[in-house]
C-alpha cells in the first residue's frame, strides 16, 4: 500500500470516529442517567460524569513564561465506545480534536487527543485515584501554530496539567452500589445453599 493509500485511509478512519464520536455525545446528553443506570454492572470507574479543572503552563525557550489556572471547570462525560472511553465536553466542531481514553491490560488509563486535521495524535498516561484523574500533556506544536496564527513562534510550547474530580450525584452513587448489592445478593444465596 502506497504511503498516500495509508494516508487517505487513516484521514476517512478517523472522520468516521470523530463523526460517530460526537453523534453518540449528541444523542447522551439527554439521557446519560439513563445510560449510565442501564450500564451499571459493567460501567468502567473512569465512566461518569467528572468536572475538568486545568492549569495551562506557556514556555518561551526554557524558560516558563505564564501559568494560569482556568477558575471554572469544564464538565466531561466519559463513555464507553467500543474498546476506548469517549470525552463528550459540549464541543462538537468537527476541526476540535477528538478526546478520548484507552485502558491498558494492568488497568492504567492513557489519555488521547486526536488532531483530525494535523493527522496526528498525542497520548499520556492518566493516572485514576478514587474519584480523582489527573494527566499532564504538551500541546501539539501544528495545533498550537494555527490557533496562535501570527502570535506563534517556533520556541513556544504550551503544557497543560488537568485534575478532573469525579461530580458526586445520584447517578455516581446508584452505579457504583449496584455491583456491591449485587456481590452482597450473590454471597446471601450461597451462603443459604452452602456454596
Amino acid at each position: 500500500m502506497s504511503q498516500k493509500s495509508f494516508l487517505i485511509i487513516s484521514c476517512i478512519f478517523f472522520a468516521t470516529i470523530t463523526s460517530y464520536g460526537y453523534s453518540q455525545c449528541d444523542d447522551l446528553k439527554a439521557n446519560y442517567k439513563t445510560h449510565f443506570l442501564k450500564r451499571s454492572l459493567s460501567i468502567d470507574p473512569i465512566e461518569g460524569v467528572w468536572k475538568a479543572y486545568r492549569t495551562v503552563k506557556i514556555y518561551q525557550g526554557d524558560q516558563i513564561k505564564k501559568i494560569k489556572r482556568d477558575n471554572i471547570a469544564e464538565t466531561w462525560m466519559i463513555i464507553k465506545q467500543d474498546n476506548n472511553f469517549l470525552v463528550c465536553n459540549g464541543n462538537n466542531d468537527a476541526s476540535t480534536p477528538l478526546i478520548f481514553f484507552t485502558k491498558e491490560q494492568n488497568s492504567k488509563y492513557v489519555f488521547n487527543k486526536n488532531y483530525i486535521k494535523q493527522n496526528s495524535i498525542i497520548s499520556a498516561y492518566a493516572l485514576l485515584t478514587g474519584h480523582k484523574l489527573t494527566f499532564s500533556y504538551a500541546e501539539n506544536l501544528s495545533y498550537l501554530k494555527e490557533i496562535m496564527s501570527d502570535k506563534y513562534t517556533k520556541d513556544v510550547r504550551v503544557e497543560y496539567d488537568y485534575e478532573l474530580i469525579k461530580e458526586d450525584n445520584y447517578t455516581t452513587k446508584v452505579t457504583e452500589q449496584v455491583p456491591k448489592i449485587k456481590k452482597y445478593l450473590i454471597e446471601g444465596l450461597k451462603n443459604y445453599f452452602n456454596i
